[in-house]
This record gives structure tokens, C-alpha cells and sequence, in this order.
């Protein structure tokens, strides 16, 4: 009688432990896949948020216009003014600027 207790114990410990363990993982791979369905939509929005700015700065003609108003604020400000290398800018047509910055966000459709 005393054997047959200690094979039943030892068959419920064999049974349930590995049971146990299993549930676990289980829970862990649900956590860690709902933390990498977040950080997935945290990385999506950062790209977006980005893309959005860089197409703002490009359509609002971030380039000549915005290096003169940065030159200007610069000047009024004695530390960056006595450090500050003024080099000409060219002169650029606005609206030949803008034809530029925009080319690269035409669609073409007949290819």
C-alpha cells in the first residue's frame, strides 16, 4: 500500500508541475505579445508624426526663406552673432523653389 501512494504522489506531481509551468508560459507569451502590439503602435505613430513634419516643412518652403528668418533672429543675439559667418545665399524664385520642394510629393499616375 505505502508504494502504490508514492507512485500515485509522484504521478500527480509529474502531471500537475509540468501543467503549472505551462499555464505560466502561456501567460507570459500573451503579456509579451500585447507589449509588443503598443510598442508597435508607439513606432507607427512616431514614423507618422515624423513623415507629417517633414511634408509640412517642405510645403511650407523650409529652405531659403527659413535660413534668412534664422539669420535675421541670429543677429539680434550677441553670443551666436560674434561666432556667425554670414555666407550669401543665392537668389531663388519662390515659386521655382516650390516647384522643387513639391516635385518629390506628385503622384504620376501613367507609368
Amino acid at each position: 500500500m505505502h508504494t502504490s501512494n508514492t507512485i500515485a504522489l509522484w504521478t500527480i506531481i509529474l502531471l500537475v508541475v509540468p501543467n503549472i509551468f505551462n499555464c505560466i508560459s502561456i501567460l507570459l507569451l500573451i503579456l509579451i505579445s500585447s507589449y509588443v502590439k503598443r510598442f508597435k503602435n508607439i513606432t507607427e505613430e512616431i514614423a507618422s508624426n515624423t513623415n507629417w513634419l517633414a511634408r509640412t516643412a517642405r510645403r511650407v518652403s523650409f529652405g531659403p526663406t527659413a535660413k534668412l528668418a534664422l539669420l535675421n533672429y541670429a543677429t539680434y543675439i550677441p553670443e551666436i552673432k560674434q561666432n556667425m559667418q554670414i555666407i550669401s545665399l543665392p537668389s531663388v524664385q519662390h515659386h521655382e523653389f516650390q516647384a522643387a520642394m513639391d516635385s518629390s510629393t506628385i503622384r504620376v499616375d501613367n507609368i
